[in-house]
């Protein structure tokens, strides 16, 4: 799935602060799976398989829009109703609104018929051709991600003259803010929520409630721009009311469905059907990358727009640009066309930013608006260091469109109070046509800085506002178009108007007819405005897109109005297919042409045009999606030299039938497996790899003719963990062109074969298994992978351990093979993600976890037949060392917890602690593991001792323990200590083993080095130690080791410790401990608790032991920042007890009611935390620890919390 974010347009704040650099907590699901999305799930690329979330706009106007166009007949809703259900009925899908996913992965969540008419579903991909087919769906928008991007600025904009002038502040006019809500308890902002207070109504459409509380601060920002009312600051329309819908949550995301469902709602707030009660003016602050005037939120805007509603919109914080000399006007260069949606609605008014001296923001988007290269943004306003309304009392200066925006919505709210009965039209061109000309271009300005005094007093305006000339036709030689305009006259007395025009150059002339006029009071006049270009006199620009602005200056005898007028030159392709919505990619030209590129508009689902495109011979690749049937369409030597061009591609040339006859061990076919996939990986020439994936009924794919420079790997595969218990990749040898079709079979002794085990905690019986799997291609000693696919499931896990079996089969080709990596979660949450392989494949006839090219002397490989076991003991700690590295004297590092296959284990993180001493012993600072962000910590500079405590991994059924010290002098530089990149025990025949037999032998493998930011350092070889003891003792035995090798570019130093010295011993379970020093003097020692079994060893306790860190108890009690797990309505609050406590946990909403108490009776001295269920809303709460001893309060602590549900 592509996913396009929508961006808070918010820049920073002005609190300004050194750089710091931060560690990062381990990815959550979320985001690891967004990763994989973006990377893998493209629509564009073709993978069929995976559900995607869209929204389907529908033909007829939605409800409120065809009433109130309509001459007399009105639709009822039972219309839209009988729309909807025909369109369930189609898909074979049910309603109501259901928004559990399904195993069809089919579900309608959303309907839409106010101001758009249509549904948001969320449907797998090849599904798509047969909604497209549907004879009354109008286009198909994905539902992107969303996320949101005055003291001195109200005198910048002339707000307070208008106060002065017209006695008016806003007064009787309501507001929309579709943000992140805001914070009406807030004392600028009313200090409570209802009919009797500033803010109004609203909703919550991210938790589905009434109440809109801000829990992230952009909202509030922004209210309080357009309305704040109290002593200490205002906004510029202080006396209007607001009404806050909230689509974005406390980490400033959303969806853009969630957008449309808040434009429905201002046009109808209390949800009866009457648009009466709509917003005045809506304030929308958020927006996209690479926003299209076709995409779903502007179109719901436009429609809106028509009922009156007038939309003032954030043009986005993609302008930023720093184009190589030379380029300072190039299109491609220079952040033009960076505008966000639903800044892109022809109707709204899309805002720029300046700053306090009318300087353009570098930040602020630019236009032209993409496909269409109409004058965005209109209008530009102070959105630099703008000092508002913020979360908890207190205000913020921030930077960004977002904060220009409301500067705008203000003014308009006070045109709405003074002059009630004034149309939205007139309103957005009395800013534009008055707005103080800051000397840019119209694509960067619009007209200019909003000037709130002017646009109240000026009685002229102009219909339509702008001049949106568009793009100059490239196939003629001389191009005209004629536009009219309208100018009203409201003054007192008849106006005398004169218009000039400013911009032109030689080759462009616009004539003006009549260029003077008089209007009588309350008149108008339309002129005709010709524009000429003579295109050999203004030619295209290659790689270039050249953009042309100026302005009317119509000068009355009391007004004069600015009128921006715009146009692009650039050559244009159309392309034309016989099926629906293909993917296409042209090469060999740089830049080439993406089918989903920017530059690209699809006019209907069988027509695209490019914009802009560099002349030359192009290769056309081209993929045909069907649930049958699919193709692929090669062209080659594409001459595109015209400024006009046409460009047919047809699945009809895909002649040549690949057929996919794989088998697996057993024999059986493949196409027999649910969720069969065919991959084709094509090698393009100049371009590179390119994968498409394929679900569908037929076992052929047919692709057209092509000649050697293409190259085509061929591949099938399935992922059947539930039912089946395995997976199996097919993979067969390179073509070369393509002439003519082939039958693709192989043997079932063509695999080699694996057994793959995941462990989890013993109290797990259900988990989450993901798998995405590659194309391996070595280039010139270097592994690539190239994703073909990725598939999610849950399982069952019994006596913690879930088995499936894998089947790769051989690949003819040293250089190309296939891999899969694996994704664990401890259960069915989908909060953090617990474990990640590294990927899986073959190595000669063996398994390993590492790609072959990086083969190293301490990875494990499993013959064929053999097992690999993930999440098993012994595990181990290596730390990335940052010390010194940002400022001097400073400690920061981050630590990646591992299993013998090199996985990474995220949950050792959150069940561990740090703490770091002087050399004197005494304790310096503790924190938890999950101190996210964590910044560089200033230290004096001396030498420091510090012990990393996690209690997280299993052996049987006790739950073991690491402790790593390292020893390091932040007085020297480098001042970072050795680290451990490897550490299993490994059987008689070198595999890894966390059992061994009484009498057996085996090893200890493990490697250390010293990892800093940009260098790294060997071990000392001779200072190396290892010793073991049985469980629950406290005598350490040495253990003889060997150096192995030294490696400084892969695993460092190796070395290797015999353990048959333990193994004399029977049913009891060993610890571990080794010991490395560097030639700075640097230390560490690392002791795992217990390492491995020996015997019948069993603890049969599946509880684990009281947790104690191991530098003892804190010397005063301490309360941590909880820790929130997204999407998990959990979350962790620790907590450390000098002595041992009666312990109470007490929970507050915002308001100060407690909604919720924890006794956790007496605890001993040391370390706690507690896992909370949050049976609330996301938000910002408080959490307090009360501690008593013999009754008598010893200490109280309170914090703010985050809940992410």
């Amino acid at each position: 799935m592509k996913k396009l974010t929508f961006f808070l347009l918010l820049i920073s704040v002005s609190i300004l602060v050194a750089q710091k650099k931060w560690s990062a907590p381990p990815p959550t699901v979320k985001q690891k799976v967004d990763v994989l999305f973006d990377s893998l799930k493209s629509l564009q690329q073709g993978e069929k398989h995976q559900p995607l979330k869209v929204i389907v706009e529908f033909d007829e106007e939605p409800l409120f829009l065809a009433n109130h166009s309509s001459a007399g007949f009105r639709k009822s809703s039972n219309f839209y109703e009988q729309r909807f259900s025909e369109f369930a009925s189609a898909l074979n899908v049910s309603r109501p609104v259901n928004k559990t996913l399904n195993k069809t992965f089919t579900t309608i969540t959303k309907e839409y018929h106010k101001a758009f008419f249509g549904v948001q579903i969320t449907v797998p991909s090849d599904k798509l051709r047969d909604i497209v087919s549907l004879p009354y769906v109008k286009a198909i928008h994905f539902d992107r991600e969303v996320k949101a991007t005055l003291d001195k600025s109200i005198p910048q904009i002339g707000a307070d003259q208008v106060w002065q002038v017209f006695e008016k502040q806003g007064e009787g006019v309501k507001v929309g803010i579709i943000d992140s809500g805001i914070d009406y308890l807030h004392p600028a902002l009313g200090g409570g929520f209802g009919p009797s207070f500033k803010v109004v109504g609203g909703y919550d459409f991210v938790n589905g409630d009434d109440d809109p509380m801000d829990d992230n601060g952009h909202g509030t920002h922004v209210a309080g721009i357009v309305a704040a009312n109290s002593p200490e600051l205002k906004g510029v329309a202080p006396k209007s009311t607001l009404y806050a819908y909230k689509v974005l949550d406390d980490n400033g995301s959303g969806m853009e469905s969630d957008i449309i469902s808040a434009i429905e709602r201002v046009v109808d707030p209390n949800d009866d059907g009457d648009f009466s009660d709509k917003m005045d003016v809506v304030n929308v602050s958020l927006g996209s990358e690479y926003g299209n005037p076709n995409d779903a939120s502007a179109v719901a805007v436009n429609n809106a727009s028509k009922l009156g509603v007038i939309f003032v919109i954030a043009a986005g914080n993609s302008g930023y640009a720093a184009p190589p000399p030379g380029k300072e006007n190039n299109y491609y260069f220079n952040g033009s066309a960076t505008l966000g949606s639903p800044g892109t609605a022809e109707s709204a008014i899309t805002v720029g930013a300046v700053d306090a001296t009318d300087i353009l923001a570098q930040f602020s988007s630019k236009g032209p608006n993409r496909t269409t290269f109409g004058i965005k943004p209109e209008i530009v306003a102070p959105g630099m260091f703008i000092n508002s309304t913020y979360l908890n009392n207190t205000t913020a200066a921030l930077n960004g469109t977002s904060m220009a925006t409301p500067m705008v919505t203000g003014v308009v709210a006070l045109l709405k109070s003074i002059y009630p009965l004034w149309s939205a039209e007139r309103i957005k061109s009395s800013l534009i046509n008055t707005a103080k000309d800051i000397g840019l271009s119209a694509y960067k300005q619009g007209g200019g800085r909003v000037r709130a005094l002017k646009a109240a007093s000026s009685s002229s305006w102009s219909i339509p506002a702008v001049l949106n000339l568009g793009l100059d036709e490239p196939s003629v030689t001389t191009w005209t178009r004629n536009d009219t305009l309208t100018i009203y006259n409201a003054a007192s007395s008849t106006q005398n108007y004169s218009i000039s025009v400013s911009g032109l150059q030689s080759g462009i002339s616009i004539n003006v007819s009549p260029s003077t006029f008089s209007i009588p009071q309350g008149s108008s006049t339309t002129i005709v405005v010709t524009t000429t270009v003579n295109n050999s006199t203004i030619p295209i620009v290659a790689d270039n897109i050249p953009l042309y602005t100026g302005k009317l200056i119509a000068v009355g005898s009391v007004d004069t109005l600015s009128i921006p007028w715009a146009f692009a030159r650039a050559n244009r392709l159309t392309i034309t297919f016989n099926e629906p919505m293909p993917y296409f990619l042209g090469t060999n030209v740089e830049p080439p042409i993406y089918g989903n590129g920017p530059d690209v508009s699809w006019k209907n689902p069988m027509t695209a045009e490019v914009f802009g495109f560099k002349k030359g011979t192009y290769d056309f690749y081209t993929i045909f999606h069907s649930p049958q049937k699919s193709k692929m369409v090669i062209k080659e030597s594409i001459i595109l030299n015209n400024d006009a061009q046409m460009l047919a591609i047809n699945s009809t040339e895909a002649i040549h039938p690949i057929i996919f006859r794989s088998k697996d061990h057993n024999g059986t076919p493949l196409s027999n497996y649910p969720g069969n996939r065919k991959a084709i990986v094509t090698t393009i020439p100049n371009w590179g790899d390119q994968s498409a994936i394929f679900e569908q009924t037929s076992d052929t794919i047919l692709i057209s003719s092509a000649s050697a420079r293409y190259k085509f790997r061929l591949l099938e595969y399935h992922f059947n963990p539930v039912a089946a218990k395995n997976f199996h990749i097919a993979q067969y040898s390179t073509s070369t062109g393509m002439t003519s079709g082939k039958t693709l079979t192989n043997n079932s002794s063509d695999y080699i074969s694996q057994q793959f085990k995941f462990q989890f905690p013993p109290d797990v019986q259900q988990g989450i298994l993901a798998a995405e799997f590659y194309q391996y291609m070595d280039y010139m000693g270097q592994g690539l992978l190239n994703g073909i696919g990725f598939d999610v499931d849950s399982i069952a896990v019994s006596n913690g351990i879930f088995s499936m079996n894998g089947y790769f089969q051989r690949s003819l080709e040293s250089a190309r093979d296939v891999a899969v990596q694996f994704y664990v979660l401890n259960g069915l949450e989908l909060d953090e993600l617990d474990m990640e392989t590294l990927p899986v494949m073959t190595y000669n006839d063996s398994v390993i976890a590492l790609t072959k090219d990086d083969i190293m002397a301490t990875v494990p490989r499993s013959p064929s037949g053999g097992t690999m076991t993930f999440g098993a003991a012994p595990i181990h700690l290596t730390t990335f060392w940052y010390n010194n590295w940002f400022a001097g004297s400073t400690l920061h590092f981050y630590t990646l917890f591992r299993g013998v296959h090199r996985e990474k284990r995220y949950s050792d993180v959150n069940n561990g602690t740090y703490a770091v001493f002087d050399m004197d012993g005494n304790l310096v600072f503790t924190s938890p593991l999950n101190d996210f962000p964590r910044e560089p910590k200033q230290l004096q500079a001396q030498r420091y001792k510090m012990v990393i405590t996690s209690s997280s991994y299993w052996l049987n059924n006790i739950k073991g323990k690491i402790i790593q010290t390292s020893e390091f002098n932040l007085a020297q530089t480098p001042a970072n200590p050795p680290t451990l990149l490897t550490f299993m025990t490994v059987n008689e025949q070198g595999q890894p083993s966390n059992v061994f037999q009484q009498g057996g032998s085996g090893s200890l493998l493990f490697s250390s080095e010293v990892i800093g930011l940009m260098t790294s350092q060997q071990v000392n070889p001779d200072s190396t130690k290892a010793w073991f003891r049985v469980h629950g003792t406290t005598n350490w035995t040495p253990l003889p080791v060997q150096l192995v090798g030294i490696y400084p570019e892969k695993e460092g130093t190796v070395f290797k410790a015999n353990i048959s010295s333990a193994l004399t011993l029977d049913s009891v379970a060993i610890d571990l401990r080794v010991f490395v020093r560097d030639s700075s003097g640097f230390t560490n020692e690392f002791q795992i608790e217990p390492a491995f079994a020996i015997g019948n060893w069993n603890s049969s306790d599946p509880t684990p032991v009281e947790e104690r860190p191991a530098f003892g108890v804190p010397k005063d009690f301490v309360l941590y920042q909880n820790y929130p797990n997204p999407f998990n309505p959990m979350t962790t609050i620790r907590f450390g007890l000098p002595e041992r406590s009666s312990v109470q946990v007490e929970i507050f909403n915002l308001l100060g009611q407690r909604i919720d108490m924890i006794e956790l009776g007496n605890l001993s001295a040391g370390y706690h935390s507690l896992r909370w269920t949050a049976n609330t809303s996301s938000g910002v709460y408080f959490y307090r620890v009360i501690t008593t001893n013999n009754g008598v309060r010893k200490a109280s602590s309170t914090k703010k919390m985050l809940l992410i549900q």
